[in-house]
């Protein structure tokens, strides 16, 4: 009956090896071989528990017998257990140092690992053992792939292949280093093959879907993914990868599926949830988001993760989300995340007083709570900055995160800034350059001379209205203002997905851009009348003027040196990153030179909005801007209020002529910028 077992386990059979094995170990029960050869065969069917139980029976039964250990070893490896496989690998060769399969084992786990000289050490000893062994030979392979060396690679693995070619270790290891070199077809092929022996080989699964992958065909491996996924639902890279595959290929509703099944068996949801609720707001589904985090909720009620995702889909009223926070505080009222979004939320509306006392009874209780900590620095800029400078420098003392440090030295420049102590501020926000920051890079090759554009067409429809402001003159002001005329469909759309591929805003890949009948051909097929639309743009220059002549720009604009200063400090609407001073300098003098040209060149084509004016009357902007644009309904300059001021009630800019107070410590950046600051009239 032993045979019996050891054929079928040949043939893959594990069902059969299974029966047989469980037959002769009743029959036999201290018979240690039955006992692992029963352990393997419920490996094969994905019995861990079981199978190592097997295991443990047999290496008690005969724990002299160094194949019992290596296939403990083996099963350890399965579940993860890396420790216990390591003392079983020891003690398998302890008890026989000539256990060439524990040298290979030992040697793939220090691959693993990439500790290639340890694998090259066990390597040594497998080949001491058996030079010619296939499984040494599929080691030294591995090993001169992980080196980088194909050729090799293939060489050592293909010889062992011509020894044991159905052999499931060379099969993978063929297949991978097939990969490796590009040769798809033989990978696939050694893949497929290897599969069939190791039907749950996980690694191999991945690597065949890499393989289908580069050979463009997505139907294929999605449904490899299929298999993956469906073993292990709670896999979130196999999940999210079929979900986007899925999506790709047009098939959403498995994609929304695929995520949701993924939120419910995950054993911490915190994980996926994130790209999970994005994903299905992205496609439009905002309503199954909530309704995932919902049922998440339901299932345990005290994960703070999961409030705090339901707060992000509480949708934009103060009314909504202060539902979904009084919610969570009920059902978590010693939550400290809790707390720390209560407070962080009095302070966004406004409720400075009441922001701080809920800060400083949450720092009361868990004085390392860095939101509060933060909320207490903003208060403290007000009225004690030395207070404030204090609080950051301990904050920063801690902080190991690189943006948390970046955002801690913007405020303890500003704190400097309040103290008068300018060329200190200047230094500490020249020490966030190094410092990753969240954005993404202003437009290469700003176009900054308009060449002869064409005429603007004669034309009985409306001109496209285009609002642009670079970053630091904060043009969200404006944006806000416009907004809050129902006479103006404001665009805000290119500033976060879906975007428009119209060329305007992203740049299309062959640098083209709409003209303006194009323009409202969009707009009119996503439901949007046009002559009512302002467009706001990110970037603007001489390509926008050569695509659409005929646009009428309303264009923000601050002292250029005002502008670097807000952008390096406040950051912009636009989320372009802020480069070095003199980098940022330079940007600005090329994104401002086609302004400065336009105005001189087509004063009726551009509406000027002055930021310094703006701040000091608004209600005459307003009035200019609504009889410049036709606009019936005055814009209300209340409507700025919530851009205007920022967390903690600060300003979320600086004042006009600022920048003088850093005239010396910027001085190579603002000389830069004097050419255009005068041709723009500062």
């Amino acid at each position: 009956m032993q045979d019996t077992v050891i054929e079928a386990l040949r043939r893959g059979d594990h069902a059969a090896a299974a029966d047989a094995a469980r037959r002769l170990a009743e029959a036999e029960p201290d018979n240690a071989e039955a006992h692992h050869l029963l352990g393997l065969a419920l490996r094969g069917l994905g019995e861990l528990e079981a199978a190592q139980a097997c295991l443990d029976r047999a290496v008690a039964l005969a724990p002299d017998n160094a194949v019992f250990h290596v296939s403990r070893a083996l099963g350890a490896l399965r579940e993860a257990r890396l420790d216990a496989a390591q003392a079983a690998l020891d003690e398998a060769i302890r008890l026989d140092p000539n256990q060439l399969a524990a040298y290979v084992t030992l040697a793939h786990l220090a691959l693993a690992r990439h500790d290639l000289d340890e694998a090259e050490r066990q390597l040594g000893l497998a080949l001491r053992v058996n030079p010619d062994h296939p499984h040494a030979l599929v080691v030294q392979g591995n090993l001169a792939l992980a080196r980088g060396n194909q050729d090799d690679a293939l060489r050592c693995i293909s010889r062992a292949a011509r020894v044991v070619p159905d052999d499931p270790m060379v099969l993978s290891a063929l297949g991978l280093a097939y990969l490796a070199k590009g040769h798809f077809a033989f990978a696939e092929q050694a893949l497929r093959k290897g599969l069939e022996k190791q039907p749950g080989a996980r690694r191999l699964r991945w690597a065949l879907i890499e393989c289908l992958r580069r050979q463009r065909r997505p139907q294929e491996a999605l449904a490899e993914l299929r298999v993956l996924n469906e073993a292990d639902p709670a896999d979130p890279a196999a999940a999210m990868f079929r979900a986007d595959l899925a999506l790709a290929l047009g098939q959403r509703d498995e994609a929304v599926a695929v995520w949701r099944e993924l939120l419910r068996r995950a054993p911490d949801p915190a994980g996926p949830l994130e790209p999970v609720l994005r994903g299905l707001v992205d496609i439009g589904l905002p309503e199954q988001a909530v309704d995932a985090v919902e049922e998440l909720l339901a299932r345990d009620p005290g994960r703070d993760a999961v409030w705090a995702a339901r707060l992000q889909l509480a949708g934009g009223s103060r009314e909504a989300y202060q539902a979904q926070l009084e919610r969570w505080l009920q059902a978590c009222p010693d939550s400290l995340a809790a707390r720390e979004h209560q407070a962080h939320f009095h302070e966004a509306i406004g409720e400075l007083t009441r922001a701080v006392e809920l800060a400083d009874a949450l720092l009361a209780q868990a004085p390392e709570r860095d939101a509060a900590q933060q909320i207490k620095l903003r208060a403290e800029l007000h009225e004690a900055p030395a207070a404030a400078l204090a609080r950051a420098d301990t904050l920063l003392g801690r902080a190991a995160d690189p943006l948390l440090r970046r955002m801690l030295m913007g405020w303890r420049g500003l704190a400097l800034d309040r103290l008068g102590r300018y060329d200190e501020a200047a230094a500490c926000w020249a020490g966030m350059d190094p410092l990753p920051q969240q954005g993404v890079q202003p437009p290469p090759g700003v176009a900054d001379t308009i060449e002869n554009p064409p005429a603007p067409a004669q034309a009985a429809l409306p001109p496209p209205r285009l609002l642009w402001g670079a970053p630091g003159s904060a043009p969200e002001r404006v944006a806000a203002l416009l907004g809050s005329s129902p006479d103006c469909r404001l665009l805000g759309d290119r500033f976060g997905p879906p975007q428009r591929p119209d060329g305007l805003w992203p740049f299309r890949q062959d640098n083209t851009m709409v003209t303006a009948a194009g323009w409202r051909r969009l707009l009119e097929t996503g439901g949007v009348d046009p002559d009512r639309a302002i467009d706001w743009l990110p970037h603007w220059d001489a390509r926008t003027v050569a695509a659409m002549p005929e646009a009428r720009l309303i264009a923000c604009i601050r002292d250029p040196r005002d502008m670097l200063l807000n952008w390096c400090v406040y950051g912009c609407v636009h989320r372009f990153a802020f480069p070095t001073a003199l980098h940022a300098a330079d940007w600005l003098a090329h994104a401002l030179a086609p302004l400065a040209q336009w105005i001189e060149r087509a004063p009726a084509q551009v509406q000027v909005v002055r930021g310094e004016r703006l701040d000091a009357a608004p209600e005459a902007v307003a009035a200019e801007l609504a009889e410049a644009l036709g606009l019936t309904a005055r814009p209300d300059p209340q409507a700025m209020t919530a851009v205007v001021t920022g967390l903690g009630g600060h300003a979320t800019a600086f004042p006009a002529g600022h920048w003088r107070h850093y005239a010396q410590a910027l001085a190579e950046p603002f000389a830069r910028l004097e050419a255009i600051a005068a041709r723009l009239g500062y």
